[in-house]
């Protein structure tokens, strides 16, 4: 009797135990399936620049609704392709122009956060880039011209064979330099200038082929540039800047004596130069753009000026400058051997990378033609001629006549 009491309490004692367990284990369970707090779903009301985004842009920007406030919860993509954000908000993101072409491409902005994705198109992304000349990528190349009907000359290195290429792509052979080549350029007289290190600068003529002296000098030169007087300025390693008047008479700046000089470019009323110093100082850094406003004759110069002290621009320090030039508004577009090899310094000093991940790495030579189209030599592994839609004109080379 006693017995059967004790297991009767036993048993009730683990039903309530159970039912205690079974409480405590639904609870979470209640609480795991409450209704989720979504995000709002981003939208896109326009892109800019509207439409499609044509050579010389750099940027596109979409403006819309509910982009995630946190810039790395935002993707962008173009066809599938993710670009590079640059900046972003709650209402627009800025991104690199993608490395892709389409007539009809469909924008998708992504908020990790939300469970739909913005999308917008059709968008069209025009084509910034392609080979030009058909050279082939084992020739090496060491430097380029453009005349002023967009004939395009370029020097192999070895052998020293010169090219011409007419404004419709074809190409032919039109002689020979005596020397590798550091710079070519056009002659007020209309002859192919071709700076070879040397004393001598040589010229051909662009109809013949005909290969003959310009100048004989008294420094070793490699780079050089014209100015609308005729007035021609040159330099090399610890040469000085060399100034040759169309009469070819010389004389000595004076500055540059304990300097490498390793480009020389002519622009808006400055002579610029891009020199290694051999002796820097806090103000003479080590490798520098400078320039020299004309004077007030034909041929002289006025006071030095820093206009970009080379270990100032970030991942670029490390890297060559192989050569340089200028937009008609300003810009100083910079070659280089970086994996993005073209650098940009605004007139306003902001630094940026010109169609970063569309143009392969290592630039040896650039030079703009007589419209929107740069020309750029490939180098590193990959040699080639390389033709760039820059969607503005470049600045004026006063040799083309």
């Amino acid at each position: 009797m006693k017995m059967s009491r004790i297991q009767n309490l036993i048993w009730l004692g683990t039903i309530f135990l159970l039912l205690l367990t079974g409480c405590e284990y639904e609870g979470p369970t209640a609480v795991y399936y409450q209704a989720h707090l979504s995000t709002p779903s981003p939208s896109i009301n326009r892109i800019t620049p509207p439409n499609e985004a044509v050579p010389g842009v750099n940027y596109i920007t979409i403006e819309g609704q509910n982009f995630s406030a946190v810039p790395d919860q935002n993707k962008v993509y173009f066809d599938g392709y993710q670009a590079e954000i640059v900046s972003s908000s709650t209402t627009a993101i800025t991104v690199r122009r993608p490395n892709k072409v389409g007539d009809s491409t469909t924008v998708a902005v992504v908020n990790n956060s939300a469970l739909q994705v913005a999308k917008h198109g059709p968008y069209k992304i025009k084509p910034v880039l392609s080979t030009y000349g058909q050279f082939l990528q084992g020739d090496q190349l060491s430097a380029v011209a453009v005349d002023a009907q967009e004939n395009v000359y370029v020097v192999q290195r070895t052998p020293r064979t010169v090219y011409k290429v007419n404004p419709d792509g074809e190409k032919t052979i039109l002689g020979e330099a005596a020397r590798t080549v550091t710079d070519a350029m056009l002659s007020p007289g209309g002859t192919l200038l071709l700076l070879m290190n040397n004393r001598m600068i040589g010229q051909i003529n662009v109809e013949t082929g005909e290969y003959s002296e310009w100048v004989n000098l008294s420094k070793r030169v490699a780079f050089g540039d014209f100015d609308s007087n005729g007035f021609f300025y040159t330099g090399g390693s610890n040469t000085d800047l060399l100034i040759i008047a169309p009469d070819l008479s010389t004389r000595l700046f004076g500055v540059y004596a304990q300097s490498d000089i390793r480009g020389v470019r002519v622009f808006s009323g400055y002579v610029y130069i891009f020199a290694e110093n051999s002796r820097p100082t806090e103000d003479e850094p080590a490798l520098a753009f400078w320039r020299h406003p004309f004077g007030d004759s034909p041929g002289t110069l006025g006071e030095k000026e820093l206009v970009l002290d080379w270990a100032t621009t970030g991942e670029y320090a490390a890297s060559e400058v192989k050569d340089f030039t200028f937009s008609a508004d300003g810009v100083l577009y910079v070659g280089t051997d970086d994996v993005h090899p073209l650098f940009m310094l605004n007139p306003d000093q902001s630094q940026d990378i010109l169609y970063k991940g569309i143009l392969p790495a290592y630039t040896e030579q650039i030079v703009w033609g007589n419209g929107n189209y740069l020309y750029i030599i490939q180098g590193g592994d990959k040699w080639d001629l390389l033709r760039v839609d820059m969607g503005a004109p470049g600045a004026p080379y006063y040799g083309r006549r």
